[in-house]
C-alpha cells in the first residue's frame, strides 16, 4: 500500500509539472500571490517546475524500489567497539558532507553578486522591474538549490575516498552507511 500511494504521489507531482509547463502557470513561491506565470515571475515559476519534477521523478524511483532498509544497530557488528567506530565515521563523513552543503550555499551569494554586474543590474533598486531582472533572479535562487547539492556530493566523495584509500573503511561498510543504503559507487577504486 505503501508503495503505491508514493507511486501515486510521484505521479500527481510530475502531472502538476506537465500542466504547469502547458499552461505556462504554476504554484507561487510569494506570500502575496498563490498562482505564478512564466511571465509574471520567471525565476519562482522554473524553479518551482524543476522542483515539481525533480521530487515527483525521485517519488516515483522510489516507489519501485524493492529493496528491504537495513538498520544497522549494535547486533549487526562483532563487538560494541567496533560499532561505535563504525557510527564514529559516519558522523565524520556526514559533518564533511554537510559543510560543504553549507559552503554551496553561501557561495550562492556569491554568484548572485557576480550576476548583477555581469547582468548590469543595479541592486538599489527594483531588480525584476530590470531587463535582466527575470534572469538574475533564475541564477541566483537556482544556484541556491544546486551549489548546496553538487558540494554536499563533491565533500561526500572527496571523504568516502580519502577514507577508502587509507583503509580506515571499506566499501561494503560504506553501503551499510545512511548515505548509500547499498549502492556505494562515489570515488574509491
Amino acid at each position: 500500500m505503501k508503495k503505491s500511494k508514493l507511486c501515486l504521489g510521484g505521479l500527481l507531482l510530475i502531472g502538476l509539472g506537465i500542466y504547469g509547463l502547458l499552461s505556462g502557470k504554476t504554484l507561487s513561491l510569494s506570500r502575496t500571490e498563490f498562482i505564478a506565470t512564466r511571465t509574471d515571475d520567471f525565476a519562482g515559476y522554473w524553479i518551482v517546475i524543476t522542483l515539481l519534477f525533480y521530487f515527483g521523478f525521485t517519488t516515483l524511483r522510489d516507489s519501485f524500489n524493492n529493496k528491504k532498509e537495513i538498520i544497522i544497530s549494535s547486533e549487526n557488528f562483532k563487538n560494541n567497539n567496533d560499532f561505535l567506530k563504525f557510527k564514529k565515521i559516519e558522523k565524520n563523513i556526514s559533518n564533511t558532507a554537510m559543510f560543504g552543503a553549507g559552503m554551496g550555499f553561501l557561495s550562492s551569494f556569491i554568484v548572485g553578486f557576480v550576476t548583477l554586474s555581469a547582468l548590469n543590474i543595479d541592486g538599489d533598486s527594483c531588480i525584476k522591474c530590470q531587463e535582466n531582472g527575470d534572469w538574475w533572479g533564475l541564477m541566483f535562487f537556482g544556484s541556491m538549490i544546486l551549489l548546496p547539492v553538487f558540494c554536499y556530493k563533491v565533500f561526500l566523495k572527496i571523504k568516502t575516498t580519502s577514507l577508502v584509500n587509507k583503509g580506515v573503511v571499506s566499501k561494503p561498510e560504506l553501503n551499510m552507511m545512511k548515505f548509500f543504503k547499498g549502492k556505494y559507487n562515489i570515488g574509491g577504486k
